[in-house]
């Protein structure tokens, strides 16, 4: 009778707040926990992760209205209208319409972290299966999820940052290094506009969100650490070719 109280104490999933700080701070044996008994908690980790990924759209969402409609008022006092023709006065409606800075910036970003799990846990598994993993697809895709996180903690500080000081974020990630006249693409080159894309992806949150996949990967697909290293960059550097194509085709046409 006691061990079999001992092994349906064992079956109980892990509760989710104690999973939850086991990735900030035992990452390792919680990816253990969590291959064992991890239950449904990814599930709330995943909802968790969207709202705060949707909420630096969400804060941003006004003052990009207010940018474009400061751009329109600029643009149109430097229009000489013909003799006999009225300037309209009014701004449009749809100049920083809420419909295009915030709803559907936020479904996109929904949308992106969402399809950004599904591609990143069917490639990692697809090549940990053909390396030797013991892994099955929802394991892996389980660790995208919690591996998440500290870009989570991103976005709630950028969140918190433009609420407190009313402003934008100009230069993401390491961009600053090659920054970009936003108000004129044409005078960059190909490269510069490619070396800024990737360089606004990374910061210390992003090797926090790669060294999690390559912890939690190790574990799931029983692989020592270097070989799941091997499986992440393998998949992080095509979706990141993947990722550049977009500023390739605009350096084309600068």
């Amino acid at each position: 009778m006691t061990d079999l109280a001992e092994s349906k104490q064992d079956a109980t999933p892990t509760p989710w707040l104690k999973l939850f700080g086991g990735i900030w701070l035992r990452p390792a044996a919680t990816f253990h926990r969590i291959r064992e008994h991890g239950g449904r908690g990814w599930m709330i980790t995943a909802v968790l992760a969207i709202i705060l990924t949707t909420l630096p759209v969400l804060v941003a969402g006004p003052l990009l209205q207010a940018q474009a409609q400061e751009a329109f008022l600029a643009a149109q006092s430097q229009f000489e209208a013909p003799p006999g023709v009225e300037v309209q006065q009014d701004i449009p409606d749809v100049i920083g319409s809420p419909l295009f800075t915030v709803a559907l910036p936020a479904v996109g970003k929904l949308f992106g972290v969402v399809i950004g799990w599904l591609l990143w846990g069917a490639a990692i598994h697809l090549i940990s299966m053909m390396s030797g993993g013991r892994n099955s697809f929802w394991q892996v895709l389980q660790t995208a999820v919690w591996a998440y996180l500290p870009l989570t903690l991103r976005d709630l500080i950028q969140t918190i940052y433009i609420l407190i000081s009313g402003q934008l974020i100009q230069n993401p990630g390491l961009s600053g290094f090659a920054p970009l006249d936003t108000t004129n693409f044409t005078t960059a080159s190909t490269s510069q506009i490619m070396l800024n894309s990737l360089l606004s992806r990374i910061d210390l949150y992003y090797f926090w969100n790669l060294a999690l996949l390559i912890i939690g990967i190790a574990i799931m697909a029983q692989f020592t650490r270097r070989k799941a290293l091997g499986v992440v960059l393998i998949v992080w550097a095509v979706f990141t070719l993947l990722s550049l194509l977009p500023s390739l085709l605009v350096g084309g046409f600068s």
